[in-house]
This record gives C-alpha cells, sequence and structure tokens, in this order.
C-alpha cells in the first residue's frame, strides 16, 4: 500500500504512463458511457459491447477465460479487467484482427501459451499489469508471447513476479515497442549481456521503479530512451551503484531521469553520482534523493542544458536530509538550473548566497515543508536571487503544523523586494497577520498570492494591499478539510506571542491599531462615544484599499462573521469574489466600490437576513453563487423581482439548496441575459414563473425538488428557445429526482418531454408520481411514458367514442327537429327580422289584398287578364313579384311581407308553377303566416289542370284544407264575368 501511495505522488517521472492508464481507463468510462447511451444495448455474453461493436466492456464479471465466441469480431477496444483469469490459452484473440487496444490488468494471469495474441496484428496498447506473470520459461516455444503483435507500441506488465526477464521475451517487438513499464517487480541485474530490454531498439521510456536493483549496468540501455525511471530501488550513490558509465549507451538521448528512494540518506560514505549522471548532456529533469551536508559534485559541470532538479523527500524526512544550504552546494550548476525543488528535505538552515549561482537561471523554487525552516530563513535564502529570474516561490507549510501567534514581520520579508517574483504559494502557514509594512516589500512584480490553509484576520496590513500594485488575484481560503488531530506535542514554544522579538513591532491589538490609525478615524462628534463602546461599532465611514491591479479574491473557508452592511471599497478593477463557506448570515448592504464585480460567490455561508436591494451594488455581475443559504423566506417575498431585478447583465444564477418552497411570477423579471438557472435541491411544488423574457435561457437544473409538471407557458418559452432562438444550442432542462405526475391528466406534458427538442437527462434517475398515488422512484420515465402513451390513447378512445357517438346522437335529434320545424322556423326568422307585429283581423291592417303566386311562363295571364278584372274593374290592391318586390332586398323577406301585407295570397296554379323551388317556398310561408295569425291565407286559381300525381303532398293538403276556383275552360262570357266576381269576392272575405 505504501508504494501504491508513494508512486501516485510522483510528480513528473510517469506522465507517459499516466496517459497511457487514463487512455486506458478512460477508454472503459467511454465504453460504459455510449453503452449506456446507445439504445438498445447490445449484450455480447457476459460483457457488455457498444451497439457499434467496437467497444467491448468485461471488468469485474468474474470471468475465468476470454469469452473469445461472446465479443464483437470488430472490436477495436477490449477491457477484460479485474477478472480471474488465470491463462491465455492458444489463439484466445484470434477473431479480433481489428483489435488496437487490450486491458487484461488486475487478473491472476501467470501463463500465457504459444500464439495466445496470435492474430492482434493492429493492436498498438496492451495493459497486463498486476497480474501474476513470470516469464522465466517462456522461452521454451521458438516464439514469445508477444508473437504476431506487429503494431504494439505500448507494453505494461507493472505489477507482476518478473525477475530475470530473457531478452527472447520482447524478441517479436523489438522493432515497435516504445513504452514499456515494468515497475513493481522483484527485477534485478546480476550480469546479463545483453539485458531483456537491450533488444528494444526503438523504446523511448522505461520505467524500472518498485524493484530489487543494486546497481544498473550500460548493457541495460539503449541508444534512443528518452525517459528513465529508476526510483524506489536499492541503488546505492556509489561507483558501484551508479558506475562511470552507467549512462554511456544512451548519453545522447537520455532526457528525463528519476533515480530517487534508493539510497540511505544517513550513510555518510555516499555522494551523489555526478560521474555516472555527466554523461548525460541532454538532461531536462533529474530526480535524486538528497545526502545531508553534501554539495553537487563537478561531473554537474558537464550539464550544459536547462535542468529541472528534484531533491526531494517523503513525508517525514525521508531520503532527503540535506538540513543545511550552504554557499557551494550548488556552485556546479551554476547557470543551468530552471526549476528547483527541495521539499520535504528538514531544512532548517540557508545561507546568504547558497542561491547565488542561481540567479541568471532559476525561475522556480520549491522550499515547501520544510516545517522548521521559516519565513526568516527564506528571506536570508532570497538576499542570493536579488534582482534574479526567479518568477515562483513555493513555501508552503515552512513553520510548525502547531505554531500559534504566526506574525509575518517587516524585517520577514525585506529581501522580496528585489526580486522578480510574480507568484507565491504561502499555504498551511497559520499566519494570522502581516506586521505594517510586511507587504509593502514585495516585489512590483507579483500577481498572483496563493495563501490557502493560513488563519489570517483583520489587521492593519489590509491598507498595505495598496502598495502591491501589480497584484491580480489573492487567494486567502481557510482549511477546507478537517485536520488529523495532532500526534506529538511542540518541542518548544512554536509560536511569536510574547516570546517574539518583533513582538513590539506587531503585537498591538487589532483595535488599538484601528483606533490609531488616520485611516479609520472617526468623526469629531463620536470620538467621545469611543471611549465607552466597541469601535467596530462606529468604523462606518472606513474606506478598505485594495491593489489598483486585482481581479481576483478568494477567501472562503475562513470563518468569516461579519455583516455585509455599509462596506466602500477604494475604485477597483475587481471582476471576480469568492467568499465562500463561511459565515456571512447578513447580507445587508450597500457595498460601494465594487460595481465591476462579474463573478460573485457567497455560497455557504448560512444567509438568513438579506435585503432586497443587496445585489444592486452589483450591477455588472455574469455569474452569481449563493447556494446553501437560508434564502427561501425573501424569495417568496419578493413578488417583484427586487431582489435579482439590478442583475440585468446576469448570465449564471445557482439558487440551489436554499430551502425554497415558493417562487413569484416575476422573481427573475429582468434578467433578460440569463443562460443558466439552477435550482436544485429545494423544495419547489412547482415552476411557473415568467421567463418569457429569457431568450439565452439554455439550462435549468432542477432536480431534487417536488415539482410535478411544467406550466404550458414554461414549456412554450423553451421549445421557442430550442427551436427559433438557438437551434445550434442544447436547451438542458434537468427534472431528475422530481415526482413527476406519470398520468393521463399530464400526457401533455410528458409527451412534450419526450419529443421536444429540449434536452432531458437520460437513465434511472426519475421519480414518478403514478394515478393510484404510489410513487416509483429511480425509474426510467422515458419508458414510463411510451406506457402511458399506450394505455392512455386507448381510454382517450373509449372517450372520443362515446363523446361522438353521444354529439351525434344530440345532433340527429336536434336535425329532426329542425327539420320538422323548418318552415316555422325560417317563418319566425324572417319575421323577426321584419319586426313583425300579429295584428288584428280587420280592414285596415292590410296593405294589399292579395299576393299573387304564379310562375313565370304565366305571365300573360296574370298582366293580362288577372290584373286588369281585379284591380281595374274590381277595386282590389294586388302585390305581383316581378311588379312590386323592392329591389336590393332578399327575395325571402320580400316574399314574407308581401304574404303579411296581403289579406290573401292567391296562387294561379299551373303545372309550370309546381316546378318551381320558389312556389314552394311561397306556398310554406303563406302556410305558417295562416297558423301564426289563424287566419285564412291560401286561395287557389287552378288555372290550368294538374294531374294529381305530379302534385306534392303539401299541395294536395293545402288544395284539401283550402278554397279554391278553377279558371272556365271554355271561355264564355257570362262565365267569365261569375268566375271574376266570385274571386273578387273570395278575396274580400
Amino acid at each position: 500500500m505504501e508504494r501504491l501511495a508513494v508512486r501516485r505522488k510522483r510528480m513528473n517521472s510517469l506522465v507517459l504512463l499516466t496517459l497511457l492508464l487514463c487512455s486506458f481507463h478512460g477508454g472503459v468510462t467511454t465504453a460504459k458511457r455510449m453503452i449506456d447511451v446507445d439504445l438498445p444495448a447490445v449484450k455480447c455474453g457476459p460483457c457488455l459491447c457498444s451497439h457499434s461493436g467496437f467497444l467491448a466492456d468485461c471488468t469485474s464479471k468474474n470471468l475465468t477465460s476470454v469469452p473469445s465466441k461472446d465479443l464483437p469480431a470488430t472490436a477495436t477496444f477490449i477491457t477484460l479487467r479485474n477478472n480471474s483469469i488465470t491463462k491465455l490459452e492458444q489463439g484466445a484473440f484470434r477473431p479480433f484482427n481489428s483489435l488496437q487496444r487490450l486491458d487484461i490488468s488486475v487478473n491472476k494471469i501467470h501463463r500465457i501459451d504459444k500464439e495466445a495474441f496470435c492474430g492482434l496484428e493492429n493492436l498498438e496498447l496492451l495493459d497486463m499489469s498486476n497480474n501474476s506473470l513470470w516469464l522465466n520459461d517462456i522461452c521454451l516455444y521458438r516464439s514469445g508471447p508477444f508473437f504476431g503483435m506487429k503494431s504494439l507500441r505500448r507494453l505494461d506488465l507493472s505489477g507482476n513476479q518478473l525477475d530475470d526477464v530473457n531478452p527472447c521475451v520482447f524478441e517479436d517487438v523489438s522493432d515497435t515497442l516504445t513504452w514499456l513499464d515494468l515497475s513493481d517487480n522483484h527485477m534485478r541485474y546480476v550480469n546479463q549481456s545483453p539485458w531483456s530490454t537491450f533488444v528494444l531498439g526503438n523504446l523511448t521510456f522505461l520505467d524500472l521503479s518498485f524493484n530489487n536493483f543494486s546497481n544498473i549496468h550500460k548493457d541495460m540501455f539503449r541508444e534512443g530512451l528518452l525517459v528513465l525511471n529508476l526510483s524506489f530501488n536499492r541503488i546505492p550513490y556509489s561507483d558501484t551503484g551508479f558506475p562511470v558509465d552507467a549512462f554511456q549507451n544512451v548519453n545522447r538521448s537520455l532526457t528525463r531521469l528519476e533515480i530517487q528512494t534508493n539510497c540511505n540518506v544517513s550513510d555518510i560514505t555516499q555522494n551523489y553520482p555526478d560521474q555516472a549522471l555527466s554523461k548525460l548532456t541532454r538532461l531536462s529533469y533529474l530526480a535524486m534523493d538528497g545526502l545531508p551536508n553534501r554539495a553537487l559534485g563537478p561531473g554537474f559541470k558537464n550539464l550544459t542544458k536547462p535542468l529541472n532538479l528534484t531533491i526531494s523527500g517523503r513525508p517525514g524526512g525521508e531520503q532527503c536530509q540535506i538540513q543545511e544550504l550552504k554557499n557551494d552546494t550548488f556552485q556546479t550548476v551554476a547557470g543551468i538550473i530552471r526549476s528547483l525543488d527541495l521539499s520535504m528535505c528538514n531544512l532548517t538552515t540557508i545561507t546568504f548566497d547558497a542561491f547565488s549561482p542561481l540567479r541568471y537561471s532559476l525561475e522556480v523554487l520549491v522550499l515547501s515543508y520544510n516545517n522548521r525552516l521559516g519565513f526568516a530563513t527564506v528571506n536570508t535564502a532570497l538576499h542570493g536571487l536579488q534582482h534574479s529570474v526567479l518568477r515562483i516561490l513555493y513555501i508552503d507549510a515552512i513553520v510548525d503544523s502547531l505554531s500559534m501567534c504566526m506574525m509575518v514581520t517587516e524585517l520577514d520579508t525585506r529581501n522580496y523586494r528585489n526580486t522578480s517574483i510574480t507568484t507565491i504559494y504561502a499555504r498551511r502557514n497559520r499566519i494570522e497577520l502581516f506586521c505594517e509594512g510586511a507587504l509593502r516589500n514585495m516585489p512590483k512584480t507579483l500577481t498572483e498570492a496563493v495563501l490557502y490553509g493560513n488563519k489570517l484576520d483583520f489587521g492593519l496590513y489590509l491598507k498595505d494591499l495598496h502598495y502591491m500594485e501589480g497584484l491580480q488575484s489573492i487567494q486567502v481560503d481557510g482549511y477546507p478539510e478537517a485536520l488529523y488531530p495532532p500526534r506529538y506535542f511542540p518541542s518548544s514554544d512554536p509560536g511569536r506571542c510574547q516570546a517574539s522579538p518583533h513582538s513590539s513591532l506587531c503585537g498591538k491589538s487589532i483595535y488599538e491599531s484601528i483606533r490609531n490609525h488616520p485611516m479609520y478615524a472617526l468623526p469629531t462628534s463620536h470620538q467621545d462615544m469611543t471611549q465607552h463602546g466597541p469601535v467596530e461599532d462606529y468604523i462606518d465611514s472606513a474606506i478598505y484599499t485594495l491593489p489598483p491591479k486585482l481581479s481576483s479574491f478568494k477567501s472562503r473557508y475562513n470563518e468569516l462573521h461579519w455583516r455585509l452592511e455599509k462596506l466602500h471599497f477604494n475604485p477597483n478593477q475587481l471582476t471576480s469574489l469568492d467568499l465562500a463557506n463561511n459565515l456571512l448570515t447578513a447580507w445587508i448592504g450597500p457595498v460601494i466600490g465594487l460595481e465591476n464585480v462579474t463573478s460573485l460567490n457567497l455560497s455557504n455561508n448560512l444567509a438568513f437576513d438579506i435585503h432586497l436591494d443587496f445585489f444592486s451594488s452589483f450591477p455588472a455581475t455574469k455569474s452569481l453563487f449563493v447556494s446553501h443559504n437560508f434564502l427561501g423566506k425573501v424569495i417568496a417575498s419578493d413578488q417583484s423581482g427586487q431582489l435579482f431585478g439590478p442583475l440585468m447583465q446576469l448570465e449564471v444564477l445557482n439558487v440551489s439548496n436554499n430551502y425554497i418552497n415558493v417562487l413569484p411570477h416575476q422573481v427573475f423579471q429582468g434578467l433578460g441575459n440569463l443562460q443558466v438557472l439552477d435550482l436544485q435541491h429545494n423544495d419547489l411544488d412547482n415552476f411557473n414563473v415568467n421567463i418569457t423574457h429569457m431568450n439565452s435561457l439554455i439550462q435549468i437544473l432542477l432536480s431534487d425538488n417536488n415539482i410535478k409538471y411544467l406550466s404550458q407557458e414554461v414549456m412554450d418559452h423553451l421549445d421557442y428557445v430550442a427551436e427559433k432562438v438557438a437551434p445550434n444550442k442544447t436547451v438542458i432542462v434537468d427534472l431528475t429526482f422530481n415526482p413527476l405526475a406519470c398520468t393521463c391528466e399530464h400526457l401533455d406534458f410528458l409527451t412534450w418531454v419526450e419529443e421536444s427538442k429540449v434536452v432531458f437527462p437520460k437513465g434511472d434517475s426519475y421519480n414518478c408520481f403514478m394515478a393510484d398515488g404510489d410513487l416509483h422512484q429511480k425509474i426510467n420515465v422515458f419508458k414510463i411514458i411510451d406506457l402511458l402513451q399506450a394505455s392512455c390513447v386507448d381510454k382517450l378512445g373509449i372517450l372520443v367514442g362515446a363523446a361522438v357517438c353521444f354529439f351525434c346522437l344530440i345532433l340527429a335529434i336536434v336535425s329532426a327537429v329542425l327539420y320538422r320545424f323548418r318552415w316555422k322556423l325560417r317563418y319566425l326568422y324572417y319575421a323577426s327580422r321584419l319586426a313583425y307585429n300579429r295584428l288584428d283581423n280587420d280592414e285596415q291592417q292590410f296593405a294589399y289584398d292579395a299576393f299573387v303566386s304564379y310562375s313565370t311562363e304565366d305571365h300573360s295571364f296574370v298582366h293580362n287578364e288577372l290584373i286588369h278584372e281585379l284591380e281595374e274593374k274590381a277595386g282590389l290592391r294586388l302585390i305581383v313579384h316581378n311588379r312590386d318586390f323592392t329591389p336590393g332586398r332578399p327575395v325571402v323577406s320580400n316574399i314574407l311581407e308581401a304574404i303579411q301585407s296581403s289579406r290573401r295570397t292567391l296562387v294561379v296554379l299551373t303545372p309550370e308553377l309546381l316546378k318551381s323551388d320558389w312556389y314552394h317556398y311561397e306556398m310554406q310561408m303563406a302556410t305558417m303566416e295562416a297558423a301564426h295569425t289563424g287566419r285564412d291565407v291560401l286561395l287557389f286559381l287552378i288555372y290550368e289542370s294538374v294531374p294529381g300525381d305530379q302534385m306534392s303532398r303539401e299541395v294536395l293538403f293545402n288544395l284539401q284544407n283550402s278554397t279554391y276556383i278553377e279558371y272556365p275552360t271554355r271561355g264564355v262570357t257570362q262565365q267569365l264575368r261569375d268566375f271574376w266576381e266570385r274571386l273578387s269576392q273570395a278575396i274580400r272575405q
């Protein structure tokens, strides 16, 4: 376990290995992701395969052999990681000639049969780490274990049982293999010539760490090797362990060498292997153990390339016991060290000019985790780097972890002034205060200060921030994670407190310093008040100074317990302010001077006292994070959107975990540029808010609420954004872990979820509130939607069918009634249009004596005889349609008015009249008039004989029930005279 832990902490030695493992494991993750997304998933025996057949994931399936027959032959990546396979049988991978990557790590493989990998001509990466391979007897076959692998470039055999490996093992891949990991085995060199890897002519990366090497030999390596890791072995720093010609074959190629954690640093006979290293003229990175009281030997003078040198130990100071750096420690590497890591080396003393030889080359200096070094010693060390090219300084944990009252004085920073440092890391130093003037010594080039894990409090040093003219970023986070309990008592007082020789310079109380400084001077009228109350109650007029170029400030996990009220900052360029994970419970305002802030994080402050106009102090904010507070009450009371309304440029709003149960409809009014709205982990029952003005909205995160459905207004606007405003962007709505209403009543909403262009997360992360009241948790809602669409359609069909039948029945009844009374309805309709009123049956009520209904074919008879006899001779008033109807009026209105204004309707019955549609209409209207008024209306004049079979039932009925008179057929004068007299009398009756 210790070996694994140490291997994880190696900073740069296994960069390529890490990339490979990431590619293996990332490939597995990608495979799983593709398998999850592809629907339906392809089952391939006990494994899971992508729908395309290119990826096969057999991880953790308790396999004892390779399932060759179950996997797709088209696979390009197969992982058999974490199973119980004990051997690879002959032809196990023969079907997979397209395979490019194969992971069979973490198994129990101890045997590889002949031609087990036959057929893998295209394989490029093979991971067989963490098995039980021995390979000592593998060369009993005529071919090696990797026979047929013509394209293999990377091979991982770490974590096996390899010791004396015969060169024949790698003969079949000698021309292609460039990357080989043999770490964590039992390998050693026992005068083998050639050694096992010497046959690999194109090898560029070789990892031999965590083995049993006690010496190395030149025949172990060939020209062309770029990276070599020999760390965590037992190779002493001596001519035996590292012979002078050890790196002779790689002197013109090797660029990276790691030999740390090998020697016994307490052995006073050991020296840095400078003679062996002197051959490596192209070396750019070297990691080795730190020996006490040893300078780098003369052999280092031959190294001419810029060198990154790591002489670092392990927790507790193991493998690095330098303790003291003297003026001659780095004399032999003058001008070539670009970065120097001296972390965890138990450093206590650094002389004034120890780093002077590195003044014009050293850019990065790491002195971290030397907890007895202290700020004063670092200041001394920087004396040798005055006017140097140093850019980055790491001084993390350079004081005892139990230090108290840690103050950095002006004397502790005096040598920083003339450096060119741009970034300082001073984490985990328990700094509580910078004494006045300490920060004024910081170089003008300083742009970033990272001070995590300190205990900075309010003090006069804050006013010195204004002198740090180039500072752009400050990070002063506290302790984000819980610390382990102390396991030892300090040997002496670890702090300065009263024992500090500088306590008089920085020992005043905070409030005493404030009271005496003109920056925080109170108005004269308040002077007397300060004598009887705490000063913090009277510093409303204080203006807090920030560095003029500061753009980012972080102070998280510092237990800040202040009221954000009446704060005033000097003009500044601050754009990012992160005060998350503190105790800022009251957001009152106003806050003056932070109008340029575009990113504001006040998350996890347990805030509950918030004024609605607080955010008006941050008009330029584009990203606002206020999760994990208690904003539910203030948001519920904000009916007009006053809280967030001033943030018109806001693009990201995170109000998750705020116990919000009500969102007023206009709470987000004014946020027209909002793109991401995060309301996760609240108590919302609905999301009925106005978002119609948010045309840039592409994410609404609503998971873990109590939302059952979305309103039609919200759905319509999201469709509008997805289809019209941002068709090339993905609009996402997350409703996972909400009790969605999975009922027929809300099928429209569920159908929208499935069919809309708006994207909803897939998977079994939804809850469904069913029609029977049951809550189904962690289900695939899209499968439920399909079931509901089928079941609800069946019920809908029945309901629709019943409704249609009922409607048809009602329609039939209404149609029958309308048809039965059609003429009466027509009559009443037109009578109402004419404002008809029933009149008494007397002589003066009619404008005409008769309305003549006749066929146009009988025009001559009507106009030449009938009108002459009845109007001119008998004195009757007749209304004739082609003579008396009002032009421009509907014919129906003229007919009805003629019938109503005439005493009788005279029908001149002929065969031609029976063919007329208007005649039937006139007769029906006259019939309705008779029924409605109770008077005799119809009078038939049979001008020509009409057979009974040509008459309709209505005509026959009316002839039988109405008065009629026949026109004389012979035309005798006396008969005609009698006919016209009788007709006149009938009309007058």
